[in-house]
C-alpha cells in the first residue's frame, strides 16, 4: 500500500491522539513526581505531533528533519516512560498491557519515519520539477 500526505497525516493525528489519551491517563494515576512530570511532558509532546499532522506537507518539504527528531523523541519518551512504569508498577497484567501499548506506538513511529522519509524526497522532486 502506497502512503500519501493524506494517509500519513492520519498517522500522526491517530499517533498523537494515542499518545495524548494515554498520557491524561496516567496523569490521573500519577503517583510521584517524576510520573507526573513525564505524563504531562508526553501530554504536551502529543500537541506537537497532532500539530505536524496539521502541518505536514509543508513540514515534508521544508524540514523534514524537525519531523523525523519529533519521531525519533516520540519513540525516546514511550521507552522511558515504559522503562519507569515498569520500576513503579511490577504487576505481570500492567506490564503485559504496557508492552503491548509499547510495541504498537513503535511500529506506527517507525513506519512514520520511513514514509516522511520517502514523500520528502519524492515532495522536492515534485517542486523542482
Amino acid at each position: 500500500m502506497r502512503v500519501t500526505v493524506s494517509s500519513l497525516r492520519l498517522f500522526f493525528y491517530f499517533i498523537g491522539a494515542l499518545s495524548g489519551f494515554g498520557s491524561l491517563i496516567a496523569l490521573s494515576n500519577s503517583g510521584n513526581i517524576i510520573d507526573l512530570l513525564l505524563n504531562f511532558f508526553r501530554l504536551c509532546f502529543s500537541v506537537g505531533l497532532l500539530y505536524i499532522g496539521f502541518t505536514l506537507r509543508q513540514m515534508l518539504v521544508k524540514s523534514p528533519e524537525i519531523i523525523q527528531i519529533a519521531i525519533n523523541i516520540q519513540i525516546i519518551i514511550v521507552s522511558v516512560s515504559f522503562g519507569i512504569s515498569l520500576l513503579s508498577r511490577p504487576s505481570i497484567p500492567y506490564v503485559m498491557g504496557a508492552m503491548a501499548g509499547m510495541g504498537l506506538m513503535h511500529l506506527l513511529c517507525f513506519y512514520c519515519l520511513s514514509n516522511v522519509k520517502r514523500l520528502s524526497t519524492e515532495l522536492r522532486q515534485l517542486k523542482q520539477n
